[in-house]
């Protein structure tokens, strides 16, 4: 797992400090129920995902919080194991 990102700071509201994943972890928790959500969630909160769960967490970020449904990213190496690959049979 990761160290979370503790460089990577801004002013929220209020003038406190708000960390990038933070941010994030607010995103994912707005966002649509869709594969990846519970992991990239699981992720932020700093507990260990599997190989498999990174993956869907990923490409959940990388979709928009799920807001898009489907990925054709030709050139991304995780196309071929995306819960959004619509042309994964």
């Amino acid at each position: 797992m990761l160290k979370k990102n503790t460089t990577c700071h801004s002013k929220g509201r209020g003038g406190v400090t708000v960390s990038r994943d933070d941010r994030l972890l607010k995103s994912a928790k707005q966002g649509k129920l869709r594969a990846g959500r519970k992991e990239l969630i699981r992720h932020l909160d700093g507990f260990r995902i599997t190989r498999q769960e990174a993956i869907k967490a990923k490409c959940y970020n990388c979709n928009g919080m799920g807001e898009c449904g489907e990925c054709d990213i030709a050139g991304c190496p995780l196309l071929p194991f995306s819960p959004y690959n619509r042309h994964k049979g």
